[in-house]
C-alpha cells in the first residue's frame, strides 16, 4: 500500500481529487447554504410586500365607496376589517394582517382580539422593543418598511419567537396595515435544506471516493506495466501514426459539422420576432443585431454595428442609469428585466422586456440581449383594464336603476292622474305635459346607462329614423340648458336618407357631444356649428374607422373652444376620464357615444387642435327602409281609457307606487287592493284566494321578492294571472318569466296605459 501511495502517477491523481472534495464540502457549507439563507429571508420579505397589497387594495376600494357617498367612513371601515381579518395566506393558513392606527391604537389583531382598541404606545416585546411605535416612525419615514421584533407564535401566545414584519401606510384613515414571516419558518426551511444538502454531499462524497479509489488502482495498474509498454513503443509507433491520421480526418468532419451549426445558429438568430443584440461585456460595443433589431429602432444593420447600447438605445441624460441597470441585471443573474422603454428612430418609445445571457463570441465574453416589443400586451392591458372599468360603471348602474325608477313612477303617474283630471286648455295642462317629457327623457336616459352597463349595446328598438329630424328634436330641448352666448350655426342636407337606429341613442349623442362642445365654449363663448349630411367612404377611411366602405349619413358637432392636446385625445373615450370639475361632468358621456355608435356598426371621428376647437363626426349606416315616425311619449292625457273592471290585488313596498296603482286601476274601473307589504298581500290572498282576477307585483321588495310572492301564489291558485314590475332586475327579463310561471311584466316607471295594456292582455 506504501508503495501504491509513492506512485509519481498516483499522486498527481489523489492530490486533486482530494483539493476538489474539501472544495466542495467548504462550497456547500459555506457558500450555498449562505446564499440560500440570504435568499430564502429576502424572498420571503419579498412576499408579504407583496400580500400586504392585497389588503392596501381591499382598504383602498373601501375608501373610494366612502368617497362616493356608497358608505360612511364608518361602515367602510367596518368592511374592510372585516374582509382582512378573514384573510389568511402561508403553509398553513395561519398568517394573516393586522391594523393599528398612528396613536398607536390597535385597530384590529386576528389573534389578539383583546388589543383591539387599545393604546400600544407602551406595549413592548420581551427585549423592550416598541414595536408599534416603530411601526409609526417607520410609515412617517417611508411609508412602507420592515421592523424585526419578538412576538407570539402565530395562534400559540406561548411561544414567542422572532418576527419580520412589513408595515404599510394607509393615508386616508391614517391606518398602518401589517403583515410578516417568522424566523422560526425560515429556519425550519433551512433545517429542511441543511438535511438534504447533507444527505446529497454525503452521496457526493461517497461516489467520489469509490472514484478516487478506482483511479488510484488503475494509476498503480499503469505504473506496473509502463515498462512492458516501453517494451513495444516502437511497434506501436506506426499505429499511432495511423491514428492521427484517423483523428485529424475526424477532426474536419467536425469543424464541418460546426460551420453548420454555427449558420444555423445565426438563420435563428435572424430569423427570430425578437431583436436580439450581441455586445462587448466590457465596452458595450454592438457585434451583432438581427433583422429585428433593425425594425425595433428604425436603423440599419450597418448603423447599429459598432455603436454603444446604451447610446443607440437611449438619450445621453438616460444613458448612464441604462447601462448600470443592464450591467447588473446580467452581471446578477436575473430573469426578464422589464418596464424598460427603447426609442425609435421616428423619436418614438416602445416598451420591451429583456433577456440576457452572456457566452463566448470569438474569444471574447460577450452579452446576448433579447429584446421583446410588448406593445400589444400593453394595450391587452389596458383594454383589460378599461372592462374592468366599465364593469365597475355597470354594478353602479344597475345599482341605482331600481330606486330611480321608483321616482319617476311616482313622478309621471301622479302627472299623468292630475292630467286626466284639469282641462286640456288650461296652463296647470301644458306644464303637467313638460313634466312628462322631463319624465319619459329621465327614464329613457336611465335605460341608456343601463345598456351603456352591459356592452355591447342591444339592437332592441331600431327603427329607420331620419337622423336630422332626431338632431331637431334633440335641439329643441337642448338650446335651453345652453349658454346665450354660445350660438348656433346649422348645415342639414335636406336629402340625407335615414339610418337604422335607436331614436333614444341618437338623441344621447346628439345630447352629449352638443354639451361636451357648449362646456369648450362655456367660459369665453362662441359658435357651435351642426352639420347632417352623407358622406361616400373610401377603403382606406374606412380601415381608420373600422367600418365597411360604402355611403354613410354622418352627423358633426365643431365648436370654436379650448380644443385638446395629444395627450388629452388619446384619452376622451376613457369612462373614468374627464377634464371637468366634479360638479359639470362624470367622464360617461364620451364613452357612450363611442359605445352607441359601435353598436350601430358606425364610425366615429376626432379633430382638435389647442385653442382652434373640436370637431366630432358621427358615420351611420343608411338604412334599407323609409322613415318611422318616432315619438318619445304621448303626453295629451286625453286618451280614453279602456275599463276592465276587474278586481286587483296591487304590491309594492313603496307607499306612493302602490297609492298610485290603486288610483290607476280605479280609473279603469277596478277593484283595487292595495299593499305595501308582500307578507300582508300574501296573507290578504290566503283568506280569499278566489276574489282576484288578476294580482301585480314588485319584484324588489323586503322580506319576500315579487318572484317569491308569485311563487307562493300560485301554489295556492296556479290559474291567476301574475304581472312582475321592476325598475331593475337580474332575475325578471323577457326571456326568463315564462320559465318561472309569470304571466307579464312591466318596466318602470309604470304609465297608465301600460299598466291597464299588461292587465288586458294577461286576462283570460
Amino acid at each position: 500500500m506504501v508503495k501504491m501511495f509513492q506512485e509519481e502517477e498516483v499522486i498527481k491523481v489523489l492530490l486533486p481529487s482530494m483539493f476538489a472534495v474539501l472544495l466542495f464540502v467548504i462550497s456547500q457549507f459555506f457558500v450555498t447554504l449562505p446564499s440560500f439563507k440570504n435568499n430564502l429571508i429576502a424572498k420571503k420579505k419579498e412576499t408579504i410586500s407583496e400580500v400586504t397589497q392585497i389588503a392596501f387594495d381591499i382598504l383602498s376600494y373601501h375608501h373610494l365607496l366612502e368617497k362616493n357617498g356608497i358608505f360612511t367612513r364608518q361602515e367602510a371601515q367596518h368592511r374592510a376589517i372585516q374582509q382582512i381579518k378573514s384573510l389568511r395566506y402561508g403553509k398553513d393558513l395561519k398568517d394573516y394582517f393586522w391594523i393599528n392606527d398612528t396613536t398607536p391604537r390597535m385597530v384590529m389583531h386576528p389573534y389578539r382580539p383583546e388589543l383591539d382598541g387599545q393604546d400600544l404606545s407602551q406595549f413592548a416585546d420581551p427585549n423592550g422593543t416598541h414595536l408599534f411605535i416603530e411601526f409609526v416612525k417607520t410609515v412617517e419615514a417611508s411609508q412602507s418598511g420592515y421592523v424585526e421584533y419578538l412576538w407570539q407564535w402565530k395562534d400559540n401566545p406561548d411561544l414567542i419567537v422572532h418576527k419580520q414584519s412589513f408595515v404599510r401606510s394607509f393615508a386616508p384613515w391614517n391606518w398602518i396595515i401589517g403583515t410578516g414571516v417568522y424566523t422560526r419558518d425560515v429556519e425550519l426551511e433551512i433545517a429542511v435544506f441543511v438535511k438534504k444538502l447533507v444527505s446529497h454531499s454525503t452521496v457526493i462524497l461517497l461516489l467520489v471516493s469509490l472514484l478516487c479509489l478506482y483511479i488510484v488502482k488503475q494509476g498503480l495498474k499503469a505504473a506496473n506495466t509502463r515498462k512492458a509498454h516501453d517494451k513495444q513503443m516502437q511497434k506501436q509507433h506506426d499505429h499511432l501514426e495511423e491514428m492521427v491520421y484517423e483523428r485529424t480526418k475526424s477532426l474536419q468532419l467536425s469543424n464541418k459539422k460546426l460551420s453548420v451549426s454555427e449558420e444555423r445558429y445565426r438563420k435563428l438568430i435572424e430569423t427570430a420576432n425578437d431583436a436580439i443584440f450581441v455586445s462587448d461585456i466590457e465596452t458595450e460595443e454592438i457585434l451583432q443585431a438581427n433583422k429585428s433589431a433593425e425594425t425595433l429602432l428604425g436603423i440599419p444593420a450597418e448603423q447599429i454595428i459598432g455603436k454603444k447600447l446604451s447610446s443607440l438605445l437611449y438619450p445621453p441624460e438616460q444613458q448612464k442609469e441604462f447601462h448600470d441597470k443592464f450591467r447588473a441585471h446580467y452581471l446578477q443573474g436575473q430573469g426578464v428585466l422589464s418596464g424598460l422603454l427603447v426609442r425609435h428612430r421616428e423619436n418614438f418609445h416602445i416598451p420591451v422586456e429583456i433577456g440576457v445571457s452572456i457566452a463566448k463570441w470569438s474569444d471574447r465574453e460577450v452579452v446576448q440581449g433579447i429584446f421583446r416589443d410588448i406593445t400589444k400586451r400593453k394595450k391587452m392591458e389596458r383594454d383589460l383594464c378599461q372592462a374592468q372599468k366599465l364593469e365597475a360603471v355597470g354594478r353602479l348602474a344597475g345599482g341605482i336603476a331600481h330606486d330611480f325608477n321608483n321616482i319617476l313612477t311616482a313622478i309621471l303617474g301622479f302627472s299623468e292622474i292630475t292630467l286626466l283630471q284639469l282641462p286640456s286648455e288650461s296652463s296647470a295642462t301644458n306644464n303637467l305635459k313638460k313634466v312628462m317629457l322631463a319624465c319619459y327623457r329621465a327614464r329613457d336616459l336611465v335605460s341608456q346607462i343601463l345598456s351603456f352597463s352591459r356592452f355591447p349595446f342591444g339592437e332592441e328598438g331600431r327603427k329607420s329614423i331620419l337622423l336630422q329630424e332626431s338632431v331637431r328634436d334633440a335641439l329643441k330641448l337642448l338650446r335651453s340648458t345652453i349658454p346665450s352666448t354660445i350660438a348656433f350655426k346649422y348645415n342639414f342636407e335636406p336629402t340625407c336618407p335615414p339610418v337604422l337606429a335607436n331614436f333614444t341613442q341618437v338623441q344621447q349623442i346628439i345630447f352629449n357631444l352638443c354639451t361636451n362642445a357648449s362646456h369648450s365654449m362655456q367660459a369665453t363663448g362662441g359658435i357651435m356649428e351642426i352639420y347632417v349630411y352623407t358622406e361616400e367612404i373610401s377603403e382606406t377611411l374606412a380601415d381608420s374607422l373600422a367600418i365597411q366602405p360604402g355611403e354613410y349619413a354622418v352627423f358633426a358637432v365643431q365648436d370654436s373652444g379650448s380644443g385638446m392636446d395629444e395627450t388629452t385625445l388619446l384619452r376622451i373615450f376613457d369612462p373614468y376620464f374627464t377634464t371637468k370639475n366634479l360638479d359639470e361632468g362624470t367622464g360617461l358621456g364620451l364613452a357612450t357615444v363611442q359605445g352607441i355608435v359601435k353598436s350601430h356598426k358606425g364610425g366615429l371621428r376626432v379633430q382638435s387642435e389647442v385653442n382652434q376647437g373640436s370637431r366630432f363626426e358621427v358615420f351611420l349606416p343608411i338604412a334599407e327602409h323609409p322613415p318611422q315616425h318616432v315619438s318619445n311619449a304621448d303626453t295629451n292625457g286625453q286618451h280614453k281609457l279602456m275599463q276592465l273592471c276587474k278586481t286587483v290585488l296591487f304590491v309594492d313596498d313603496e307607499i306612493m307606487i302602490a297609492q298610485l296603482g290603486e288610483m290607476y286601476l280605479e280609473q279603469a274601473g277596478c277593484n283595487v287592493t292595495a299593499c305595501n307589504s308582500s307578507i300582508k298581500a300574501l296573507e290578504k290572498f290566503k283568506k280569499n284566494p278566489d276574489s282576484y282576477d288578476v294580482v301585480v307585483t314588485d319584484q324588489s321588495m323586503p322580506a319576500m321578492s315579487g318572484l317569491d310572492l308569485a311563487q307562493k301564489i300560485k301554489e295556492i291558485r296556479p290559474n291567476i294571472p301574475v304581472i312582475i314590475t321592476t325598475g331593475y332586475s337580474d332575475m325578471v327579463n323577457e326571456k326568463n318569466i315564462k320559465e318561472q310561471g309569470i304571466d307579464a311584466f312591466i318596466k318602470k316607471p309604470i304609465t297608465l296605459q301600460s299598466l291597464i295594456c299588461a292587465i288586458k292582455n294577461v286576462l283570460p
